[in-house]
């Protein structure tokens, strides 16, 4: 398929896929859930469902196969679109007009900052290495609006840490004609972007929240493969040259491995030095908000007297 026809399949698939999910959403917001399936609407939101699946699914095909072939200005788009949405997401949560436009449409909109986002990942994965740097800043500023009590933090974090472990899997198979060329430096390459990921994945699981019980066996894993990676590094790093390594794999070398680690081993110290009250008021929201008490009991006193 030529180039210019496979961009415009991906501009008519960017519009139809947030315009049908926001319809669908709209469907449920006009009818209840019971209301819904017995009423005409149910089979408009089935087949406009159904659309959305397959338009979703072929979009993200459309910018995967030949993602090389990726039009400028879709990539313009995405990145223009997703700054003047955070600006009027922001709008729209400060001043609190989301229900005067319609919840269907803030949730539409929110989906398609999610989409841009992720579509953008897919387009400028030639440049990972600036996607991963510019993702730490993201997940500290993620860390900070959580504490504050702002609901966006905890889906920013195992974001953020999502699309970090992606990018580190998309290194780790960069580097693998490192091993053809110098194979002890190849090997820390692929160990250790490998390693990222992991520790990116388990902090992922980690901070969605879904098995909270869990939480101190993820953080023991992750101390232990930390530890260990630590250990190899301290091995294998002298028999590599290191000093005779070219410019950017010097400069990889220290944004992309020790940067993580330096991140991975903050989260990990505070977790075992801190008490867990405090670890949790720094990471986590629920510790952050205030309590509210809605209502007060009091024990009753029974007066057996009598008159």
């Amino acid at each position: 398929m030529k180039p210019s026809r496979l961009n415009l399949y991906r501009w008519i698939l960017l519009i139809l896929s947030p315009l049908s999910f926001t319809i669908m959403l709209y469907l449920i917001e006009t009818e209840d859930s019971a209301g819904l399936v017995n009423s005409d609407a149910f089979l408009y939101f089935m087949i406009v469902m159904i659309l959305y699946m397959v338009v979703t699914l072929t979009l993200f095909v459309s910018f995967l196969y030949r993602s090389n072939t990726i039009s400028h200005s879709i990539k313009t788009v995405l990145l223009v679109y997703f700054i003047l949405s955070l600006l009027i997401y922001m709008i729209i949560r400060i001043f609190g007009i989301s229900v005067n436009v319609g919840e269907s449409i803030v949730i539409g909109f929110g989906y398609s900052i999610i989409l841009t986002i992720i579509l953008a990942f897919i387009s400028f994965i030639e440049r990972v290495e600036l996607i991963l740097l510019g993702l730490i800043p993201v997940i500290i500023i993620g860390f900070i609006i959580n504490r504050f009590g702002v609901s966006e933090g905890e889906f920013i974090i195992p974001f953020a840490f999502f699309l970090s472990a992606i990018g580190f899997i998309v290194l780790v198979f960069r580097s693998l004609p490192l091993l053809r060329t110098g194979k002890t430096k190849g090997l820390i390459f692929v160990i250790f972007y490998s390693v990222i990921a992991i520790l990116n994945a388990l902090l992922l699981i980690k901070f969605l929240g879904t098995r909270p019980a869990l939480n101190n066996i993820y953080d023991t894993i992750g101390v232990v493969i930390f530890l260990f990676a630590c250990l190899a590094l301290f091995i294998i790093l002298p028999l590599s040259n290191f000093t005779e390594w070219p410019a950017h794999q010097k400069q990889s070398f220290r944004r992309l491995i020790i940067t993580p680690l330096i991140i991975f081993l903050l989260i990990f110290s505070l977790k075992f030095l801190l008490s867990d009250k405090t670890y949790r008021s720094i990471f986590f929201k629920e510790y952050s908000q205030k309590k509210t008490i809605h209502f007060q009991m009091e024990d009753y006193k029974v007066d057996f007297s009598g008159d």
